[in-house]
């Protein structure tokens, strides 16, 4: 296991979702267990992007924001979803 790994898996016993290159998918299902909202990737560039970063879990909006900037792409809302595309 990388340095640190181990600390990272346990930070959601602190209400919060730590990220060191996991891909977008893999992010955005870690984040579909602390929330009924969901982040849907309707681009497939997205998907596997590397992420890296300290989220708080039940900030969904907060988390699709970082990587709209971060990967210049776009999000919108629809219903229980924000949808997350080029």
């Amino acid at each position: 296991m990388a340095p640190g790994a181990l600390d990272r898996a346990l930070m959601w016993r602190e209400g919060r979702l730590a990220f060191a290159g996991e891909t977008l998918a893999q992010a955005v299902a870690q984040f579909a267990r602390y929330s009924r909202r969901r982040i849907v990737l309707a681009s497939d560039r997205l998907a596997p992007r590397h992420v890296s970063g300290l989220f708080t879990a039940t900030d969904i909006d907060g988390f699709a924001h970082a990587v709209a900037v971060a990967f210049n792409a776009k999000y919108r809302e629809e219903g229980n979803a924000i949808i997350l595309y080029d």
